[in-house]
C-alpha cells in the first residue's frame, strides 16, 4: 500500500506501531520511533513522494539503530566517567579501629614525656 506522506492511514500507523514494538519491547520507546518516522514521513518524503511500508520500514529501523548507538555511547561514557564508592568495606573499618585501639592501648603504657608526645602527634594532628 502506497500513500502520499500527507495521507497516512491509522492502518499504516498501526502496522508502524506493531513493528516498533516487536523491535524495541518498550511501549514507550516504540511510540517515539513511530513518531519520528511520521515525522520523517511528512517532512523528508521519498523522492517520487509515495511513502510505502516497505520506506516507512527503512526509515522505523534507520531511527531504532540510531537510538541503540545513542544508548551505547551514554551507557559507555556514564561507566567511564563513574568514579567507584567512596565508602571501604565493614571490614576495613573494622581492622583500623581494632588497629587504633591496641595503638591506644600500647600508648597509655608508655612512661611520660614519650606518652604525652606521642598522643599529641598520633591523636591530635
Amino acid at each position: 500500500m502506497t500513500r502520499p506522506p500527507s495521507e497516512l492511514s491509522a492502518e499504516d500507523l498501526s502496522w508502524l506501531t506493531v513493528l516498533a514494538r516487536a523491535l524495541t519491547r518498550d511501549w514507550s520507546e516504540a511510540d517515539d520511533l513511530v513518531q519520528e518516522t511520521w515525522i520523517a514521513a511528512r517532512t523528508s518524503p521519498p523522492k517520487d513522494g509515495v511513502v510505502s511500508r516497505a520506506w516507512l520500514s527503512r526509515v522505523l529501523h534507520r531511527f531504532h539503530l540510531r537510538s541503540l548507538r545513542t544508548a551505547r555511547r551514554r551507557q559507555r561514557r556514564e561507566t567511564e566517567s563513574s568514579r567507584p564508592e567512596g565508602l571501604p568495606p565493614t571490614s576495613d573499618l573494622v581492622e583500623r579501629a581494632e588497629l587504633q585501639r591496641k595503638l591506644a592501648e600500647s600508648m597509655i603504657g608508655l612512661e611520660e614525656p614519650y606518652r604525652t608526645t606521642l598522643m599529641l602527634v598520633v591523636f591530635e594532628a
